[in-house]
């Protein structure tokens, strides 16, 4: 009990400083009785003195919290840098309190954005996920040019953390302010999107699909801002396929979510939603004019869409003469009937056409063939891989692949004869689908097939090519080397390792190749590794800053396997 019993009358204590303090509102004295606390005072006292401020700050009026911003910022901040979370974690919970319905002044604005631009202070995540909704809730008193460039600054820096709140900083600049460069700074904002989307922080990637969400629900009736969510649609399908169950869960909720914005806009506008379709087919990116038919969901756009592929096709072939065995694959033949579903309708290979398998295996073989009962099956497969029915080439590749899991040193010369067609494909489409699934096949014959050297060496002339050239050569290169260790192949690529590097594209097949080699290079091998570690510290400085971060990663791979005491033994007996 608090009370003290004397003659039969309870005498209640004197309150404490804290009580005192909770009991009365915030006038200046008060302020500077807290203010003092949170600065001089042992731990229990500063926790406690923020809970306190916390729980008033929320019932002070808006002249009071200005107020207190002038008079303790400074403190509040330096508390960002205490070691112990639970000051942390308090303290941003006082300053989300203090900023709620404020408009920044410009002094507060870059007293806090100098503050969080310290890199240091954003590694945990927690304070991170904290300041990402401190700057939701950033309003200014007037778009004054210091803070937007701050924010600027903050969007061009090297870590992905400041890069994003910075990013998040100008959209609420954008928001609440009436700049007369709303339109540049917009466009500096989704500017940044594909590379923020990319990071390796996948906390940073959530904060991203979140922006995502409010600039397409902001813009839901600006077509500009309707072609880039379909634009973000892709990229994220790309990060989906690798990313961790978290973000890809993450990632389908912002994909489903924009697919009903787009849908949304386009059945309101079918004549634009036309015109865009026109455009894609002229361009031939016939894929992203199935998908984006798709997505609209009307059966009539569908078979107009697809009716144009069909004589936009046509069109180019009768351009193209003395080609007639020329491969760009098919992008889709039929339209799959049922796109009544709500997600984003990309057509299954196994609706482009009837395939009709040419090899069958009785089940009885297991992983051998009876290869003399085969040999006619190979021949007539091979006749459909020289079709010039694009649909053929493409039923053909489809069944190579899934037999190629079954190619080994006993049946390996069955398969020799079609290298030479996975060659003239692999060097003549532009379909992804085909480059990667002919990669593939040509990839497990080779790594098998004795003195194969000639072929490896043709695939590796397109490193001398430009970049849509060079991208077919990593492909193969990181199945070859997945299935088996060449030292030739891995001086190619070494050779060409500045060039590959210095361009993103190119760069991040290269660092997966590089990852293989890490994970599967033989224990009396690794000395080539001191090799690679010097290339890569010399390129350390002169690459995307993504690439950058993943090369540190990998030089400390590196590191690892040097240091494995298996691997010293034996680089010290070569020595």
């Amino acid at each position: 009990m608090s009370g003290l019993f004397k003659n039969d009358y309870i005498i209640k204590e004197q309150p404490s400083p804290t009580q005192e303090i909770i009991q009365k509102g915030i006038d200046k004295e008060t302020l500077n009785k807290l203010l003092e606390r949170i600065k001089e005072g042992d731990l229990p006292t500063k926790i406690r003195t923020l809970q306190i401020l916390n729980e008033k700050i929320k019932l002070t009026d808006i002249e009071q919290r200005k107020r207190f911003l002038e008079e303790g910022l400074e403190i509040l901040l330096e508390n960002l840098f205490d070691e112990n979370q639970r000051i942390q974690e308090l303290t941003l919970r006082v300053l989300e309190s203090l900023i709620k319905g404020i408009s920044l002044s410009a002094n507060a604005s870059l007293k806090i954005f100098e503050t969080i631009s310290i890199p240091r202070i954003l590694e945990n995540d927690f304070v991170f996920l904290q300041l990402v909704n401190t700057f939701k809730a950033l309003k200014f008193i007037k778009p004054h040019p210091s803070i937007l460039n701050y924010l600027t600054e903050m969007t061009l820096s090297r870590d992905d953390r400041v890069r994003v709140l910075g990013t998040w900083g100008l959209w609420r600049f954008l928001n609440s302010t009436r700049d007369i460069r709303s339109t540049e700074i917009l466009e500096g904002i989704l500017s940044k999107i594909p590379s923020l989307l990319e990071s390796d922080d996948e906390t940073v990637v959530e904060v991203t699909l979140e922006l995502i969400k409010e600039i397409a629900t902001r813009y839901q009736d600006s077509g500009e801002i309707i072609k880039r969510s379909f634009a973000w649609i892709k990229a994220m399908k790309e990060i989906e396929k690798s990313g961790s169950w978290l973000i890809r869960s993450e990632l389908k909720r912002t994909i489903n979510y924009l697919i009903e914005v787009i849908r949304e806009y386009y059945r309101m506008r079918i004549n634009e939603s036309f015109r865009v379709l026109e455009d894609l087919i002229q361009e031939e990116r016939y894929e992203d004019a199935m998908t984006l038919a798709g997505i609209i969901g009307n059966e009539d756009i569908i078979k107009w869409v697809s009716q144009k592929i069909k004589e936009n096709k046509r069109e180019k072939e009768k351009g193209i003469e003395g080609l007639l065995r020329l491969v760009s694959g098919p992008k889709y033949l039929n339209i799959h009937p049922d796109l009544t579903e709500k997600t984003i309708y990309i057509p299954r290979l196994s609706y482009l056409t009837i395939r009709k398998k040419t090899v069958e295996n009785d089940g009885n073989a297991d992983s051998k063939f009876e290869l003399n009962k085969m040999k006619k099956d190979l021949s007539n497969l091979m006749t459909k891989l020289r079709s010039s029915d694009r649909a053929e080439i493409i039923d053909a590749l489809w069944e190579l692949y899934e037999l190629s899991n079954e190619i080994n040193s006993q049946n390996v010369e069955e398969f020799k004869l079609f290298v030479p067609e996975l060659l003239r494909i692999f060097s003549s489409t532009n379909n992804e689908w085909v480059v990667d699934k002919t990669a593939k096949i040509l990839a497990k014959i080779l790594s098998i097939l004795p003195n194969s050297q000639e072929n490896i060496n043709d695939i590796a002339k397109f490193l001398f090519l430009e970049d849509k050239h060079r991208m077919r050569a990593l492909i193969f290169f990181k199945y070859y080397l997945k299935n088996k260790w060449d030292k030739n192949a891995w001086e190619l690529i070494l050779k060409y390792l500045p060039r590959l590097l210095t361009k993103k594209k190119t760069a991040i097949w290269t660092l997966g190749i590089i990852e293989i080699i890490i994970d599967t290079i033989p224990s009396d091998e690794t000395e080539r590794l001191w090799e690679l570690t010097t290339i890569l510290k010399d390129l350390n400085s002169k690459v995307p800053e993504i690439v950058e971060r993943r090369i540190k990663i990998l030089i400390e791979e590196i590191n690892k396997k040097l240091k494995d005491p298996r691997n010293i033994r034996i680089n010290v007996k070569s020595e």
